[in-house]
């Protein structure tokens, strides 16, 4: 007989980041507890290399994450590509169309959306070491954007909450900006299965409804 932990087959456990969780999710989390009542859903908020650490170990049924990592015996692929946009405290001296001319690095509020966003910055506006301040966390974001010269290139549905405070303002973006991607993993475990296919229909449903947003599915 092999001990260890029992298994739990009437909750399910995801995982997402940060932004992803507080600003696109939240709705389809209501949707799944509606068609899932007996099940318990445990909610985690992980970065990337963490949620697949999680994932193998057993502690994750279904993670959302910036990227895909090479991990054995971990499915993944991309569900959503989202726009990025331009946000600014309302005190920025800075116009309605903003160009790389415009912008101070060392006004800028980093996140490390992704991979590619970064080597974007790098290219160009150069190394986000200048930036003011670098953060992963959203309050955070928020906090230091309704500071002075503050600006911030962030995913279009954060941009979305962040402009419900009148101190933080969106301007058009002058060039292009890669999107933000989501990806889904997960351990193939037939036990969980059908919720986790239960669970990304109802994502796929509130991400095709969210209007406000340039969301690719």
């Amino acid at each position: 007989m092999t001990l260890g932990k029992k298994k739990d087959f009437s909750s399910l456990t995801i995982s997402t980041v940060n932004s992803m969780g507080n600003f696109l999710f939240a709705p389809a989390y209501d949707m799944f507890m509606e068609k899932h009542k007996g099940v318990s859903l445990k909610i985690q908020d992980q970065d990337t290399y963490l949620a697949y650490e999680s994932l193998a170990k057993g502690h994750t049924d279904l993670a959302f994450t910036i990227s895909r990592m090479d991990y054995q015996g971990i499915t993944a692929h991309p569900v959503f590509g989202e726009s990025m946009a331009f946000v600014c405290a309302k005190s920025a001296n800075l116009p309605d169309v903003v160009h790389f001319k415009d912008l101070k690095v060392e006004n800028e509020i980093f996140v490390p959306w992704t991979g590619t966003f970064i080597d974007w910055h790098e290219t160009a506006l150069g190394s986000y070491d200048n930036a003011k301040i670098k953060v992963d966390i959203m309050s955070q974001l928020y906090y230091f954007l309704t500071k002075e010269e503050s600006w911030a290139i962030v995913p279009s549905s954060v941009a979305n909450y962040m402009t419900n405070d009148p101190l933080i303002v969106r301007k058009e973006l002058g060039f292009d900006v890669p999107r933000r991607m989501g990806v889904c993993a997960f351990v193939d475990d037939r036990s969980k299965q059908k919720l986790i296919d239960s669970f990304l229909v109802c994502i796929k449903e509130v991400l095709q409804n969210r209007t406000d947003c340039d969301i690719e599915i």
